[in-house]
């Protein structure tokens, strides 16, 4: 069992109670579940995940202190983003709300408001609007949207406004 009270079955991560952390547990697979068994007892069953390295997690397996601890951060990472801008505060909360378990988030939002101490508050929003208008809202998309401020205006290849084209008109 991994230290973080998940175990790894079939490439995908499921909770088991953390008091078992270090503890073995044996497994039973179907082809729609895990149920894993402590001393014989069942003491967690999950659906099977549909991706790898999915992370099932029950709110009832974390300790307390750790559910407190991740809510407080969750709480501080928004209201730095706040600090920052709407469209930073609207970045996080899309990705936060895009997972079953917000605190999944936690590193990448981290992450992302770093880019305003590498950077600047000003250019990580700037990178937020634009991360907004793509529905890019991962940290790769927004590190790369930081990094290249502005796409290059394209300018037309040719000038094809000349006496050998003939229009619209022509054709009717």
């Amino acid at each position: 069992m991994h230290p973080d009270y998940h175990i790894e079955v079939g490439r995908s991560y499921y909770s088991v109670p953390y008091r078992l952390i270090g503890e073995r547990v044996d497994v039973r697979l179907t082809a729609r579940a895990v149920e894993v068994f402590h001393a014989g007892s069942l003491v967690a069953a999950h659906p099977r995940a549909s991706e790898r390295a999915q992370r099932l997690t029950r709110r009832v397996h974390r300790p307390e202190k750790h559910i407190a601890v991740i809510d407080q951060h969750l709480d501080r990472v928004l209201e730095r983003a706040f600090l920052i801008g709407p469209a930073t505060l609207s970045v996080l909360k899309l990705q936060a709300g895009g997972r079953k378990h917000p605190e999944e988030t936690l590193r990448s939002a981290q992450g992302i408001l770093r880019l305003a101490q590498d950077f600047s508050p000003v250019r990580l929003e700037a990178a937020c609007e634009r991360a907004l208008a793509l529905r890019a809202l991962s940290y790769r998309a927004v590190r790369t949207l930081i990094q290249n401020p502005t796409a290059p205006a394209s300018s037309p290849a040719l000038d094809l406004a000349h006496e050998n084209v003939r229009g619209a008109e022509y054709f009717q």
